[in-house]
């Protein structure tokens, strides 16, 4: 990603005219969504100009998404909270299932996630991690090795929704945050007994972690409003 993030965050890359960031925060806002934080890390000064609470991970070089969110908890940021990675982009309608949905915590999962993980990956399962969901759509099991494809259900997405039983729950973690990834501690939850809801996120969903990512995501939805257009 040198290219595109060289001189700006992630979420200043733009697709069909618009950042990462922009998309982001439009589909918050259709679905309500007014009070948002922005939590950044290289380059945070380049985004004081969205409307929005500023926080600043200093150490963005040496942590993860989860110390990002421990700042945020630092800072007064209390549930409920819907977290968002800063380098999606999915279809906001899922939203509000996300956001209707009584349990501690939901999570968004890829759709399609299979087709999704084959143009990115040569052999999917060097990326691709456990996911298991019953027929109650609650997560049975996340973050594990696999050997076959057909076992796994989905994908977590970077999205997930979390109520103040949940809050609590992740808090009891939150000393090891630095040392975990996201789906690490879900199934650290999950050991604990915390319900876990799952809801696929619409119809769409891309990634940007690769130029080849943001190029696959620029060409897909060129092709996704051209034929919305014909319609």
């Amino acid at each position: 990603m040198d290219r595109e993030t060289r001189r700006k965050p992630k979420c200043l890359c733009e697709i069909n005219g618009q950042t990462l960031l922009e998309m982001q925060l439009e589909g918050l806002y259709s679905e309500g969504i007014h009070d948002v934080s922005i939590v950044g890390g290289y380059r945070s000064e380049m985004l004081s100009g969205f409307k929005a609470r500023h926080i600043t991970n200093t150490a963005w070089e040496s942590s993860s998404m989860l110390s990002s969110l421990h700042k945020a908890v630092i800072e007064g940021i209390e549930p409920p909270v819907l977290v968002i990675y800063g380098d999606v982009i999915f279809d906001e309608s899922a939203l509000g299932l996300i956001l209707a949905d009584p349990r501690d915590i939901v999570l968004g999962s890829v759709p399609r996630w299979r087709n999704n993980w084959e143009s990115r990956y040569e052999d999917p399962r060097d990326d691709a991690e456990s996911f298991r969901v019953d027929g109650m759509g609650e997560l049975q099991e996340i973050g594990g090795k696999i050997s076959d494809l057909e076992e796994v259900q989905g994908q977590f997405a970077g999205v997930f929704f979390v109520r103040d039983d949940g809050w609590i729950a992740m808090k009891r973690h939150e000393r090891i945050f630095h040392s975990l990834s996201t789906t690490e501690l879900l199934q650290l939850l999950l050991n604990d007994g915390v319900s876990i809801g799952v809801h696929t996120l619409g119809s769409y969903w891309f990634e940007i972690d690769t130029q080849r990512d943001l190029d696959f995501a620029r060409q897909s939805l060129e092709v996704r409003l051209e034929e919305g257009e014909k319609s």
